[in-house]
């Protein structure tokens, strides 16, 4: 598993060079939509709001961060139905970060 994600963390971080910067919504806004989506847990328990609040991010970086977010999350829980459940949810924690820039979450379902 962590030899995965450092694979994925560099090939995010070569995939950089072509991104485009995104700016983040504020703290507020994110813990809003967040726990409107059912993730307070997830919140409660990750410093996925501090990291990405009123921050300015290449897609692929607001990415990384949120796989590293799940990735904590999933390794604290050690829940496996819990994580694969976060898994299927992984895009709403994309929508949900990133809806204020459709185009980085275009730009993110290419590189899949």
């Amino acid at each position: 598993m962590k030899n995965k994600l450092f694979l994925s963390m560099v090939l995010l971080s070569v995939l950089n060079v072509f991104a485009k910067p995104v700016k983040l919504p504020s703290a507020e806004i994110l813990t809003k939509r967040f726990e409107g989506k059912g993730f307070d847990h997830f919140i409660e328990k990750t410093n996925i709001v501090e990291e990405l609040a009123d921050k300015t991010f290449e897609s692929v970086g607001v990415a990384l961060k949120i796989e590293l977010a799940l990735h904590d999350y999933n390794e604290n829980l050690q829940q496996p139905m819990m994580s694969i459940m976060m898994q299927m949810r992984k895009p709403e924690i994309f929508e949900i970060v990133l809806k204020d820039s459709p185009e980085a979450i275009e730009e993110l379902k290419k590189l899949k």
